[in-house]
């Protein structure tokens, strides 16, 4: 990934490392948590520039139907929570960690950032900027999936109701 493809993305990144450093370390295995097209975009980028330079391991959750696979290795299932992390990113001697989930991911998110404080692996965090609201929308927005809940009672027979699937 170079600095033009960071600044022309639409999302942010967050990182524990400055991104100018970022793109001068001598990264070797990088761990992509994704499930997500941006995760194989940046998969795809990453090997597209660095080549066999690096060891790319993509991994997924578990919900992989109709999965196309990105390039590099594939890690299915979960690690056991930050714990489980840490120790994989351990075992496996990764140097960069890059958070690329969906952002209703976040006790992956979670989990991320607390196991790379653990290992004190850098970590690369992609964020999908919040939908711009046009004046004509009318949203609802509520605390969480219980606060959803109660509203929904309220506003009628057919609602869109937006929370991910994991939620339903």
């Amino acid at each position: 990934v170079c600095s033009s493809d960071l600044a022309a993305s639409r999302s942010m990144w967050r990182s524990s490392i400055d991104p100018a450093s970022f793109l001068l370390m001598p990264v070797r295995k990088v761990l992509i948590l994704g499930g997500t097209a941006e995760a194989a975009a940046i998969a795809a980028r990453l090997l597209e520039r660095a080549g066999d330079r690096i060891d790319l391991v993509s991994s997924f959750a578990g919900r992989v139907e109709g999965l196309r696979p990105p390039p590099g290795r594939i890690r299915i299932g979960g690690f056991g929570g930050t714990d489980g992390l840490a120790t994989y990113i351990k075992e496996e001697t990764i140097d960069l960690l890059v958070d690329a989930t969906h952002p209703f991911a976040d006790r992956m998110s979670r989990n991320a950032r607390e196991a790379a404080d653990l290992t004190g692996v850098p970590r690369l965090l992609f964020w999908r900027p919040s939908w711009p609201r046009h004046p004509l929308d009318r949203w609802i927005e509520v605390a969480g999936i219980d606060a959803a809940a109660h509203a929904l009672r309220h506003l009628g027979r057919r609602v869109w109701l937006t929370v991910g699937g994991t939620e339903l």
